[in-house]
């Protein structure tokens, strides 16, 4: 069964990295947006690219999480 206590750690990288994350994520799309170009606007992501980049980011997190807590264990 899942320990909340025991995981503290997973969680807590994995919503810093998410919440951080989004924000950079943002960012870049609208840099790969408009890089052609010579503007720079910010302009929301359609639903699809919304999915995509939160789906990315849960998986990132996720290893980030994994990767925290197993590394934490040792040092």
């Amino acid at each position: 069964m899942f320990e909340l206590k025991k995981h503290h750690i997973l969680i807590i990288s994995m919503l810093v990295f998410v919440t951080l994350n989004i924000i950079e994520n943002y960012l870049h799309f609208n840099i790969g947006i408009n890089s052609p170009k010579k503007t720079f606007e910010l302009a929301l992501p359609t639903s699809v690219d919304w999915a995509k980049i939160i789906l990315v980011m849960i998986i990132f997190a996720y290893l980030q999480g994994f990767f925290t807590e197993f590394f934490s264990d040792y040092y």
